[in-house]
């Protein structure tokens, strides 16, 4: 309404509340919008610039990975107490996963949830916010490695990783880009796991929208570790 050019006023009376909500709304979204302007030109100037250890100024940080205002607050008060003023990408990595020696990880390595206003959760928003944007080559490898790390320790310790994926990155982990095996039988086809387990990706009877024939891999089974299976339904296609 205001791009059409509707004042507060008109807008407050339609919408039955006071023309000083609709003036805060109104600088509230814009300012949105600057900040998500501005996180789009910070991330292409790190990828043009591929360089985790150039030293930006904090807001400039925050801004880049549009941490939520709680999240910013607590980490901007964290670091100021330390007398940090500007901080790089590898430092921020290093604050979320830092690469620690085997024998002291069970203590170190999600040191930024023991931070006042973070904690488990808005630690879990901080990964997923990074792992959102892209800021260069150096950076996608350095925090690809990094969370490596951290789902490794993770695994070890029984605690669920999924939880600090994007769902993007749940599909990619929950169907890593590798060969796998299928069984086909009974107009049926499963994923077969290295566990015994099988998942279910198609059923003639109960998905009638389905292809006669999906496109699936060809992945020969060893012998002896698979059901019958009807070649009609194989593919060559990845």
């Amino acid at each position: 309404m205001r791009q059409e050019g509707s004042g507060f006023r008109h807008i407050a009376i339609k919408f039955n509340i006071s023309t000083c909500r609709v003036a805060e709304i109104f600088r509230r979204e814009k300012k949105r919008a600057e900040w998500a302007e501005r996180s789009v030109c910070l991330q292409w100037e790190c990828r043009v610039i591929n360089d985790i250890d150039r030293k930006m100024p904090l807001e400039d940080l925050f801004c880049l990975f549009s941490f939520p205002a709680r999240i910013s607050i607590a980490v901007r008060n964290h670091l100021r107490g330390k007398g940090i003023q500007k901080y790089s990408l590898r430092d921020m990595m290093e604050f979320l996963i830092p690469k620690v020696p085997a024998e002291i990880v069970s203590n170190f390595i999600m040191p930024a949830c023991g931070i006042a206003g973070i904690g488990k959760k808005y630690y879990a928003e901080m990964i997923r916010a990074m792992s959102s944007k892209d800021c260069g080559e150096w950076f996608q490898r350095e925090w690809a490695d990094r969370k490596d790390l951290l789902k490794d320790y993770l695994d070890g310790i029984g605690k669920d990783w999924q939880a600090l994926l994007s769902p993007s990155e749940i599909l990619k982990h929950s169907f890593p880009l590798h060969s796998f095996q299928l069984a086909a039988s009974n107009n049926k086809v499963h994923i077969l796991l290295p566990k015994g387990e099988e998942i279910l990706i198609w059923n003639a009877k109960t998905s009638p929208s389905f292809p006669p024939q999906p496109s699936l891999p060809d992945c020969p089974p060893p012998a002896g570790a698979m059901p019958p299976v009807n070649v009609e339904i194989f593919d060559t296609h990845q």
